[in-house]
């Protein structure tokens, strides 16, 4: 398996730092859409040709390095497609 930063590193640099402002919370979970063929169950890229990853546990990974944070990994354009339609579902669910 490959490693999620540059340098191999399975921690980016101040992983966590400066997301919020101080004394605000980051949230109860992060959303990341990914290329290639994910399984969302999982949080797993299962193959993702431009990055070279094959069976990487991408949302363990993130979800370490952010201090077990929950993270969601699904397919890039899917999570476009669903954020989009709930975005304009007011007035054109209709038609999308």
């Amino acid at each position: 398996m490959g490693s999620c930063c540059a340098g191999g590193s399975d921690r980016p640099p101040a992983a966590g730092d400066g997301l919020a402002p101080e004394g605000v919370g980051i949230g109860i979970g992060i959303g990341i859409g990914v290329p290639g063929f994910v399984d969302h169950v999982t949080g797993t890229s299962v193959f993702a040709a431009n990055l070279g990853w094959r069976g990487f546990p991408l949302a363990a990974r993130l979800s370490r390095v952010l201090g077990g944070l929950p993270v969601f990994v699904n397919n890039d354009v899917r999570m476009y497609v669903d954020g989009r339609s709930d975005w304009r579902r007011p007035r054109l669910a209709a038609s999308f």
